[in-house]
């Protein structure tokens, strides 16, 4: 059951109008297989703020994969990509986390890129492994 949580504001929301129509996809796996995998996605479309006339697109792209005989091959992967546009200002942020594991520990990595009119500014990744407990 999902929890829903009521966020205030002092201010009021912004109005916002769609520009083009969202989409999203899911392709389940077929059970009884030996490898399954599992991926959708989400477009929301572009839409424009217009309180500050500001065009925003979102997307996201889920991806589970693992293997009936050795699950320590599983992995699960989530990219997204948000985009703004104004006038001369076009910025998007990428970003993309991946977890895999073996028979030890969790393996996360992290990567974010920031870029500005095409051209990259700003990328960090981060990369973790941390025990399994086996509980």
């Amino acid at each position: 059951m999902a929890l829903r949580r009521r966020v205030t504001t002092a201010f009021s929301p912004l109005r916002h109008h769609a520009d083009r129509g969202a989409s999203g996809k899911y392709r389940p796996a077929p059970l009884g297989v030996v490898a399954t995998d599992h991926w959708a996605s989400r477009d929301d479309g572009r839409y424009v703020i217009d309180n500050i006339e500001t065009e925003a697109a979102y997307t996201k792209v889920n991806e589970f994969a693992v293997q009936r005989d050795d699950p320590c091959q599983a992995v699960s992967q989530v990219a997204c990509t948000h985009e703004f546009n104004r006038g001369d200002w076009r910025p998007r942020i990428e970003a993309e986390i991946i977890m895999r594991a073996d028979q030890t520990h969790f393996h996360m990595t992290a990567r974010i890129v920031a870029i500005d009119d095409r051209v990259p500014f700003f990328e960090r990744v981060f990369e973790q492994s941390f025990p399994r407990d086996h509980q």
